[in-house]
């Protein structure tokens, strides 16, 4: 394995180890890193089971909305561009961030990885550009965002994490949509764990590699804590990251068509979304329907949130329950409206 070209080290990069899993507050401490110190950071963190699409992607046709609806899991927006990834208690996610120049340089960001890979006699490829590969399979996906002067490098390493809920949250009906989104690169993966038997869990991962780490780059000093200054300026930043106008708001405007048919029933959809809210609804029905009530049902979803949470609300405080395609469209909309 033939490490990259590492990129001139900063003069000091703070390593952290944090305990919390709060998914949205990791954005706002990586953005409070970026934007309000000149200070160079390394972060390991483990999350709660969290999704986090690109910031140009659009979140339904990325994501299984009946997985994320049915298990509650958090969905987050991330600064930088690039594919969707799934976080576990069994993924280890890694930050850098330092000043640098407005463009991209994934070899050399994780070449500061490498002496790890190196140290542990795990073989490595980059592929895909951002992409770590072992023998053919994914086990970490990488992207960058640039501003003020300041590189933002974060990605992921599968140690543990549960890959077939990995792949029943990241294999949605995308066929159904029309955008111009950015889509994810889907590969095969595989976990850490099984070529590091000796390593019980996620936290001893992160400890591990960041011992060898230290042993390495001279510039790494471990910290405890991160500065009280970037803490209190990522309080300031999470309440953007909670806000479904970023999560939800920030895809490209995009249709979608459905038809779902029990039985002898059927309906169909066209919905158009913009800003994350349905603008257009048109529905169609084989039930004995007469064309107003099957507006007034349509008319009752426009400038809804496109999520299903938000779907489900309108649907319970409707009047229109009652109505013979109200009453079908009550079973099905998770099918009908994603």
């Amino acid at each position: 394995m033939t490490s990259p070209t590492a990129p001139p080290e900063p003069t000091e990069r703070l390593a952290w180890i944090s305990c919390d899993d709060d998914p949205a507050r990791y954005s706002a401490i990586e953005e409070a890193c970026l934007r309000d110190s000149q200070e160079s950071f390394l972060i390991l963190w483990i999350n709660r089971p969290a999704l986090f699409v690109g910031k140009n992607q659009n979140l339904w046709a990325e994501v299984s909305a009946a997985e994320a609806f049915h298990t509650g899991i958090s969905l987050n927006r991330r600064l930088s561009g690039g594919g969707t990834v799934y976080h576990d208690p069994g993924n280890l996610n890694f930050t850098m961030v330092s000043p640098g120049e407005p463009k991209i340089a994934f070899q050399e960001h994780l070449s500061l990885l490498f002496p790890y890979f190196e140290a542990r006699g795990i073989a490595v490829e980059i592929r895909n550009r951002s992409d770590l590969f072992h023998d053919g399979r994914k086990f970490s996906g990488n992207a960058e965002y640039f501003t003020g002067g300041r590189v933002l490098h974060h990605g992921t390493l599968l140690f543990n994490t549960d890959l077939p809920q990995l792949a029943r949250f990241l294999t949605p009906d995308s066929n159904a949509y029309t955008d111009r989104a950015v889509d994810s690169n889907r590969s095969l993966t595989v976990n850490l764990c099984s070529l590091l038997p000796d390593i019980p869990n996620t936290r001893t991962f992160a400890e591990d590699l960041l011992n060898v780490l230290l042993g390495h780059h001279s510039n790494l000093r471990r910290i405890e804590e991160m500065p009280s200054t970037i803490l209190r300026k990522a309080e300031d930043y999470l309440p953007h990251f909670r806000d479904p106008a970023w999560i939800f708001g920030r895809s490209p405007r995009y249709e979608l068509e459905r038809t779902v048919s029990r039985d002898s029933e059927s309906m169909s959809s066209r919905i158009s979304v913009q800003d994350g809210q349905i603008q257009e609804i048109h529905l169609e029905s084989r039930a004995n329907e007469s064309p107003e009530e099957l507006q007034t049902i349509a008319d009752s979803f426009r400038d809804c949130l496109h999520s299903p949470e938000a779907i489900q609300s309108r649907i319970q405080n409707s009047r229109w329950k009652d109505f013979p395609s109200g009453a079908f469209l009550s079973k099905v909309w998770l099918e009908l409206f994603f």
